[in-house]
C-alpha cells in the first residue's frame, strides 16, 4: 500500500514543481515545525537511511526503496510514503508538513491525502517513461560505461546499468512491499526472473548531471527513459539512485 499527500499552495498555481524542488521547498518549511527526519530518509542524527537486500557479490546488492519520496506536478508538491510504515509516517506528519508549507510560501493552501496500492503482475509488454532515472553517483563505475569509440555516454552503452537499475528497482519494491503489508507475499513472485521480463530499452539520453546544489557530486542519469517489459505496475514504482528525492518514478506510457 501506499499514502500520498498532495499540496496546493496558491502561491504555485500555474507552475510546474519538480521532485527536486518539491524537496528542497519542503525541508526549508520544515526546518522550524517539529517534523519527523524520516521524511526526508534521515535518522533521528541526521544519517541518511541506508540498506540493500543481499550484496552485489551475492548478485543482489539492490537498495531498500525509501519509505518516503518527493514528486510535484502542475501547481502541487506530492509526497508518498510507501508500504505500512512510510504511509503511517506521512499520515501522521500530513498536516504539519501542509502547515509548514504555507507559511513558508505565506499562501493559503489546500491538502489531501489519497490512499492506494502498489501492484505488480506478469503481462504482455507494456511501454512505461522515467523522466530522470539516476543510474550511478560513483565516478569509477561512471567511467567504464563510456563507449569505447567516442568516450561518451550513450544511451546503448548505459543500457546493462538501466537494466539493473528498473529490475532491481521493481524487484527491492516488491520485496518490501511484501515484507510490509498484512498480507500474501505476491508481488516478488509476480516478477520472475531477468530473462523472463523481456526488458528492451526504447529511447532516453544519457547524461552527467550534478546531483546536488550545494555540493560537488555528480550523477550519471538518463533523461526520458523509456522501455518496455512483460509487467504491468500499478501505483508509484521507484528505480534507481535517489529515489528519496524523486529520481526514478516509472510511468506507463500510453502508445497511440
Amino acid at each position: 500500500m501506499y499514502k500520498e499527500l498532495l499540496i496546493w499552495p496558491l502561491l504555485l498555481e500555474g507552475q510546474v514543481v519538480y521532485p527536486p524542488d518539491a524537496r528542497e521547498m519542503v525541508a526549508k518549511a520544515c526546518d522550524n515545525f517539529p517534523v519527523d527526519p524520516m521524511i526526508f530518509n534521515r535518522m533521528p542524527d541526521g544519517k541518511l537511511v541506508q540498506g540493500s537486500y543481499g550484496t552485489a557479490e551475492e548478485g543482489e546488492g539492490w537498495g531498500i526503496p525509501p519509505q518516503i519520496f518527493f514528486g510535484g506536478g502542475q501547481g502541487l508538491i506530492r509526497i508518498t510514503g510507501l508500504g505500512l510504515d512510510g504511509g503511517d509516517l506521512l499520515g501522521r506528519e500530513a498536516s504539519t508538513i501542509a502547515t509548514a508549507v504555507g507559511t513558508l510560501l505565506n499562501t493559503p493552501y489546500k491538502f489531501k491525502v489519497n490512499t492506494g496500492q502498489c501492484t505488480v503482475k506478469r503481462s504482455e509488454p507494456k511501454v512505461y517513461w522515467v523522466r530522470a532515472l539516476m543510474l550511478s553517483k560513483q565516478k569509477n563505475s561512471m567511467n567504464a560505461f563510456k563507449d569505447k569509440a567516442t568516450g561518451r555516454f550513450t544511451l546503448a552503452s548505459v543500457e546493462p546499468l538501466i537494466r539493473r537499475a528498473v529490475i532491481g528497482g521493481v524487484v527491492s519494491q516488491a520485496r518490501f512491499l511484501d515484507e510490509q503489508c498484512n498480507e500474501p507475499a505476491l508481488r516478488e513472485q509476480q516478477i520472475g526472473t531477468d530473462d523472463m521480463l523481456g526488458l528492451t530499452v526504447l529511447g532516453g539520453e544519457a547524461a552527467v548531471i550534478k546531483a546536488k546544489k550545494d555540493a560537488q557530486v555528480y550523477a550519471l542519469i538518463v533523461n526520458n527513459l523509456v522501455f518496455s517489459i512483460d509487467l504491468e505496475l500499478k501505483g508509484p514504482w521507484l528505480a534507481g539512485v535517489f529515489r528519496s528525492r524523486g529520481f526514478g518514478l516509472i510511468r506507463q506510457r500510453i502508445v497511440r
